[in-house]
């Protein structure tokens, strides 16, 4: 086997997210950083992939990964804080109990033409939350 060109599989994922295909282009930027895990732009694209799916804790995850590859970098820190607010209002989240779950989606329900109310998730958040 030879070895694969991750900067092309990069741009294939790049493509693919472009042409609304997050699902086929997160499975390219898997293989990416399974091959170079130092990667930031794979692990960033990544997360924007998985972000797009619905996928918030893989987001966040492949963030803190970019993160961690490239400490200069400001984007994947203003990411991780998006999926961490969106993860903290969403009403569908993995693990929280029923009455959360209501809480949750009646305070989104309120927060609709009111982001800037004490306790709703800012309008990138909420434009987050509403898309699932």
């Amino acid at each position: 086997d030879a070895p694969k060109d991750t900067g092309v599989q990069r741009e294939i994922a790049q493509r693919l997210a472009k042409l609304g295909m997050p699902g086929k282009a997160a499975e390219v930027y898997r293989e990416v950083t399974a091959i170079d895990g130092r990667d930031a732009a794979s692990w960033a694209g990544l997360g924007e992939a998985e972000l797009a799916l619905g996928h918030f804790p893989a987001a966040r995850d492949a963030f803190e990964r970019a993160q961690a590859s490239d400490p200069g970098d400001a984007a994947p820190v203003q990411r991780v804080a998006l999926c961490e607010e969106i993860l903290a209002h969403d009403p569908r989240a993995r693990g929280i109990t029923v009455a959360e779950r209501r809480r949750r989606g009646l305070a989104l329900g309120k927060c609709i033409g009111m982001e800037t109310a004490k306790g709703c998730p800012s309008h990138e958040a909420l434009s987050w939350l509403m898309k699932r």
